[in-house]
């Protein structure tokens, strides 16, 4: 059951949303992960292109980053996935995935160099540093 989705948007507004991540996007755990393992331009586009592709689980142990024992975390790149959406200059499309499938949305923008969440509560786009 998945609760979240991620994005990239580019220096050209071009966001790029991965349909897969494993985690139910609380930011207690997603929001920790994106903040602190994956917090540069390079990391993030290596993320988003290559997810966390550890087969066969696809996943990767972040029990230190989320301080819960035995804690994996993962997220399905545009490599390995068909089902990634891309919206042009249009980051309020993103915001209509909120649902009561999707409660937490996440997009790291190129411009800033920062992540971003919005969540079914407060559906905009704040600085996920601030919120953590």
């Amino acid at each position: 059951m998945q609760h979240t989705k991620i994005g990239f948007q580019d220096l050209t507004n071009k966001i790029t949303i991965l349909d897969y991540c494993s985690d139910d996007g609380e930011l207690a755990t997603t929001g920790k992960v994106l903040n602190n393992l994956y917090n540069t331009i390079i990391l993030v586009k290596q993320l988003i292109k290559e997810g966390t592709h550890n087969e066969p689980t696809y996943r990767i142990d972040v029990s230190s980053i989320v301080g819960i024992d035995n804690y994996e975390w993962g997220l399905i790149g545009t490599d390995f996935s068909e089902y990634n959406v891309i919206y042009e200059n249009d980051s309020s499309k993103f915001l209509e995935h909120h649902s009561s499938t999707y409660k937490f949305l996440y997009m790291f923008s190129e411009t800033d160099g920062e992540w971003h969440v919005s969540s079914n509560d407060n559906q905009t786009f704040r600085s996920l540093a601030s919120e953590l």
